[in-house]
């Protein structure tokens, strides 16, 4: 289970997240490697800098 975008509104989750001064960040918090890592990858795709938040417990 992998928990991200959770912290944003659904406009700034819709609008391009790539901007002049940077990346809109996405906090993501998961406990699967493989599934964090996926979803890493997708949100990365989308244009988000993702910043890895641990374990859902610790993230939570």
């Amino acid at each position: 289970m992998v928990k991200a975008l959770n912290t944003l509104f659904a406009p700034f989750i819709a609008a391009d997240p790539r901007h002049p001064e940077g990346r809109l960040v996405a906090f993501r918090t998961g406990d699967g490697a493989d599934a964090k890592a996926a979803v890493t990858g997708l949100l990365d795709e989308f244009g988000f800098a993702v910043l890895d938040l641990g374990g859902l417990r610790a993230g939570a």
